[in-house]
């Protein structure tokens, strides 16, 4: 799996856009852990929600328009406890919800990524599969290194997107610097 995941990070990183590179990622995960979906929300701190980016198993019109409020459901779950949550029947989980756009999709296991740049919650990687039973030790420590190694990976491609008009840095030293980007 090592190959596969440094293969996955040299593909995602040779990209130049946010959607190219979350539409890569969601592909090859999903091959690499033989799940039935697998799909990125990321953080829209304007409306407070976790907005669908990329998925591979759900329907492709969702993309931009599932919207979920910060502490809902499973994705909200893994965003407040910022950490893996891996859950063998998410029907029979408390925080599950049943959303009417997903009403052909039934899936049971599930494993959540919380995807964190310095101590700031970017997102929520979701990979699923249509079968009861929690996804295995080797996998969720697989993604949480993917997600660790591509994080700064989203979030440069995030800000160079559309969406983000200013790009926001971290300073080393007080000062002014002036550049081109």
């Amino acid at each position: 799996m090592i190959k596969e995941l440094r293969n996955i990070i040299q593909e995602v990183s040779s990209v130049k856009g946010l959607n190219e590179a979350l539409n890569i990622l969601v592909e090859r995960i999903r091959e690499v852990t033989q799940a039935d979906a697998c799909s990125i929300f990321l953080v829209d701190k304007e409306s407070s929600e976790h907005v669908l980016m990329a998925t591979v198993g759900l329907s492709k019109k969702l993309v931009g328009s599932l919207r979920l409020k910060l502490s809902e459901g499973l994705v909200g779950l893994v965003a407040a406890r910022e950490e893996p949550i891996n859950i063998a029947d998410t029907v029979e989980h408390p925080k599950f919800c049943h959303y009417a756009e997903l009403s052909k999709e039934r899936y049971h296991a599930f494993l959540g990524i919380p995807i964190i740049q310095y101590g700031e919650l970017l997102g929520v990687l979701v990979t699923q599969k249509r079968t009861p039973g929690s996804f295995d030790k080797t996998e969720e420590a697989s993604l949480v290194t993917l997600v660790t190694q591509l994080v700064d990976v989203i979030a440069f491609s995030k800000a160079l997107s559309p969406v983000g008009d200013i790009l926001n840095g971290i300073p080393c030293v007080p000062g002014v610097g002036i550049g081109k980007i």
